[in-house]
């Protein structure tokens, strides 16, 4: 997958319903959107998102690809992720804060980055409740601050090719 199709994918989810739900999503990479649908519902989460979006399921047996994995993975593992700097960061790659040790509730986030400026990641395509209250749309594309306002890091796949 190139880094290209990574961004298309990404927004051609931004503005079609999706409600936010914990754990779901991102299981099928060949589909044509990351959410399941439930009750009459497209449900997805931020993992779900970012995982289908580089064209990964979740769940790489025998694990189960959320917020803290990718982290763990870039900075350590390399299994499917590494870890670069701000400034190096490019449309695609995914930038994300894992859940807060010892913060009961708290939970980590991701988002595709799918604009980058000279200092980093400029805007991000991601899926959250707080998507959903203010748009009605869980997948939606804002700024990269709140990854950055808490010491997120980019993680970009080593199977999404450069052009």
């Amino acid at each position: 997958m190139t880094p290209e199709a990574v961004v298309e994918r990404a927004f051609r989810c931004v503005g079609r319903g999706c409600v936010y739900r914990l754990g779901k999503g991102g299981m099928r990479p060949e589909a044509e959107h990351p959410w399941v649908i439930e009750d009459g519902h497209s449900l997805c989460d931020c993992s779900g998102l970012a995982m289908w979006g580089v064209g990964l399921s979740r769940f790489q047996d025998p694990l189960w690809y959320d917020t803290t994995r990718i982290v763990t993975d870039a900075v350590g593992e390399n299994a499917l992720f590494r870890r670069v700097e701000l400034i190096e960061s490019r449309p695609s790659d995914l930038i994300v804060y894992g859940d807060p040790p010892g913060k009961k509730g708290g939970q980590g986030h991701v988002g595709i980055i799918v604009q980058c400026g000279l200092a980093g990641p400029v805007s991000v395509v991601h899926c959250s409740s707080g998507n959903q209250r203010h748009n009605g749309d869980a997948i939606g594309a804002g700024g990269a601050e709140l990854w950055l306002s808490r010491g997120g890091i980019v993680a970009r796949c080593l199977r999404v090719e450069a052009a």
